[in-house]
């Protein structure tokens, strides 16, 4: 399910993405990827996660239920990176796909 809308621009070293584990009684109940701007940095870096992390401070959440949907969220993001590195496959025209405004970059 999807709820809300957000756009997120990556490309210029200003957003942090923290990984989050929610567990009970030692069992992983679910996992997040927690996005949060910040100033620029370094694309890449990472300093490990912060022990004082506040979760309500996150622009936006990916939550995760089961690691299957993370294993096919990898997937697609290595076909748009190999279609960013100029394979043809599977490519989708942004000019022929229908959008809303808010979503043009």
């Amino acid at each position: 399910m999807v709820k809300g809308k957000a756009k997120l621009i990556f490309g210029t070293g200003d957003i942090m993405m923290t990984p989050v584990l929610r567990s009970e009684n030692d069992t992983p109940q679910y996992g997040m990827l927690a996005f949060k701007t910040t100033e620029p940095h370094e694309i890449g870096s990472y300093t490990g996660n912060d022990k004082r992390y506040i979760l309500s401070n996150a622009d936006t959440l990916m939550v995760f239920y089961r690691v299957e949907s993370i294993d096919v969220c990898i997937e697609r993001l290595n076909t748009l990176k190999e279609m960013m590195l100029g394979s043809t496959d599977d490519v989708i025209e942004l000019d022929a796909v229908e959008t809303e405004d808010d979503f043009i970059i």
